[in-house]
């Protein structure tokens, strides 16, 4: 449609690209709540096409890999999952990020979903809960950073 039609004209620039893919991540994530798994890893996949000239590729990576293994859970094919989680990991703990608190959300959405496919209780998963308690009690300690931080930051914008 039309964000491809912007895409193929010459000369796109950096920020356009970028925010390209960052649409791309949310039409993935939507049509992922939908349950329609493989539009959602389509352009999760599109997602990460997009952004690979662009310097914080490796954090669109992560985001698009992340919600790809999400959708692999979801569909049954967890081996897959687990595999793809893992590289979205690694994508994410490489990356170079726009603020640490960027950093801390996709890292805490990773950490999330790898924890699900390794032991969600009454939902389809690897069932190695002890596996799946380390790396969400890691997810928490991410996220409850962000959320000191964050609420540190919104009592300093409040004043």
């Amino acid at each position: 449609g039309h964000l491809e039609a912007l895409l193929s004209l010459p000369g796109t620039e950096k920020s356009e690209l970028a925010s390209a893919s960052t649409l791309y991540v949310n039409i993935a994530l939507g049509y992922k709540n939908l349950r329609h798994f493989e539009d959602a890893i389509r352009y999760a996949r599109r997602s990460i096409e997009t952004s690979q000239s662009l310097p914080f590729a490796a954090m669109h990576r992560g985001s698009g890999l992340s919600i790809v293994g999400d959708c692999l859970r979801l569909s049954g094919d967890l081996n897959g999952a687990l595999e793809t989680i893992r590289e979205a990991r690694n994508a994410v703990d490489g990356a170079k990020f726009p603020s640490e608190n960027v950093r801390r959300s996709a890292l805490f959405g990773v950490l999330w979903r790898e924890g699900l496919i390794l032991g969600e209780e009454r939902s389809v998963s690897l069932e190695r809960p002890e596996e799946a308690v380390a790396v969400l009690q890691r997810a928490d300690a991410v996220g409850e950073k962000l959320l000191g931080e964050l609420c540190i930051l919104a009592r300093g914008a409040s004043q």
